[in-house]
């Protein structure tokens, strides 16, 4: 999967400036959508096997994707917390938005992980909007 540079504003014509460098974007999608047919292939090795679910070998990380696929990342900022996701998301979601550190950013990436789900969520500062990219495909063609 190729990606296109995201410019630090629309009319930036600079490919020097970038919100977020290509290979880290393609490296954290291809970790969620490559990673998951990793899974997917460990999944169907255990299929006939006694164990039942285990959360370490059920579930996949981002960072185990990006380990699974020969990847390297280096963490930029990080916070974990418990609770209900629906109502802390929007209030970290937002501390960020409003940080004075990166209020320069047109376009904001954040990867959300909970527990064994992982999602890509993109803020654009210019019209307010939020994009949730969620390819989990192992769960297909199953309800829950």
């Amino acid at each position: 999967m190729k990606l296109p540079a995201m410019p630090l504003s629309r009319e930036s014509n600079n490919n020097n400036e970038v919100i977020i460098p290509v290979s880290l974007l393609a490296l954290l999608t291809n970790s969620i959508v490559d990673g998951n047919a990793v899974h997917a292939r460990e999944m169907a090795k255990r299929q006939n096997s006694r164990m039942s679910f285990l959360p370490t070998l059920d579930t996949f990380t981002i960072p185990q994707g990006i380990e699974a696929l020969g990847g390297v990342i280096h963490e930029i900022d990080y916070r974990s917390v418990r609770g209900i996701t629906w109502r802390l998301l929007p209030q970290h979601i937002q501390h960020a938005i409003d940080s004075e550190f990166i209020a320069h950013l047109p376009v904001l990436f954040f990867v959300l992980i909970i527990v064994e789900r992982a999602v890509l969520i993109v803020h654009e500062r210019e019209n307010g909007t939020i994009a949730i990219l969620d390819s989990h495909s192992h769960m297909q063609g199953r309800r829950g």
